[in-house]
């Protein structure tokens, strides 16, 4: 879904933007999200009604909060959950610096964008998905083969691809390295996807599992993108007021740097896998806290 959606919009603004303008295609792409919500809240529910049911959204707020201490339990029980949600965030202050991409693409490379976007909507389609099946299978593969946590791949791929991010990083036209740079970004963020999350699923206990995945959901947009988009626009216009020649060069190398430190959290988090999750097995027969 997230490089579908990637690729649709970037699909939306190559090919509608020149026609009904840039606002417009935020409306067009806002209004499909709208209707898919609309189309899904006339859904029949399947499953079992929930306990909780029909007793108010105050006792239902209650009831959610009422599981925090569980979650903060896990947390502390399991540091590999932990430097798992880190590892995420840390990998997403590179995509929060991506977004000024747009900006760095016109302004210092000089390119045109209407049909650049039109081939960025491509790779996303392409590369992105593949990134995501590609990740999710050998995370399995990795884990049946090596016992180790499928973080221990995501640092390998993040090994191997972090040098094109920062070649791409210096580029300064559309050749060969802006296009293995922005593939390999964009395959490396959909192939964390599917270790991260089937990571964190197996060492939350089964009745936070949702919560932990809603924390670490929270942390690389709050956290992850939030701090990296608004510091990278405060670093932007600094480096420009000390007469830097290309400052969104500058601030995006920065960031890069920066998201290197999801490489140790996720490295840790692999070794420390087995033993967490042997853990929870033992904290959910009841056999320790």
């Amino acid at each position: 879904g997230v490089p579908l959606g990637s690729g649709l919009a970037f699909f939306v603004a190559a090919a509608l933007g020149p026609l009904i303008g840039w606002r417009n295609c935020f409306l067009l792409i806002g209004f499909l999200g709208l209707f898919l919500a609309v189309w899904l809240a006339t859904f029949r529910e399947t499953r079992p009604p929930s306990p909780h049911g029909g007793q108010g959204a105050l006792k239902a707020v209650k009831g959610m909060l009422s599981l925090l201490p569980e979650l903060m339990a896990a947390l502390k029980r399991s540091p590999a959950l932990v430097l798992t949600i880190l590892g995420g965030i840390g990998v997403h202050l590179a995509v929060g610096a991506a977004q000024f991409d747009t900006i760095w693409w016109k302004e210092e490379l000089g390119l045109e964008t209407g049909p650049l976007f039109m081939k960025v909507a491509l790779m996303y389609a392409t590369v992105g998905v593949a990134g995501n099946i590609i990740g999710g299978a050998l995370g399995d593969w990795w884990l049946k083969k090596t016992g180790q946590g499928r973080s221990m791949l995501i640092v390998i791929i993040l090994i191997v691809m972090t040098p094109l991010q920062f070649l791409y990083r210096l580029t300064d036209h559309d050749g060969l390295i802006f296009w293995l740079g922005i593939g390999s970004g964009i395959f490396q963020l959909a192939a964390m996807y599917g270790g991260a999350y089937s990571t964190i699923q197996e060492l939350a206990p089964a009745k936070v599992r949702a919560s932990a995945v809603a924390l670490f959901i929270m942390g690389v947009n709050v956290v992850g993108l939030g701090v990296s988009t608004t510091v990278g626009g405060f670093m932007i216009d600094a480096f420009a007021a000390a007469g830097r020649d290309r400052p969104i060069t500058d601030m995006m190398l920065v960031m890069t740097a920066a998201s290197l430190v999801a490489i140790p959290a996720f490295y840790v988090a692999a070794r420390r896998f087995a033993g967490d999750r042997d853990a929870l097995w033992r904290y959910e027969r009841g056999e320790g806290v």
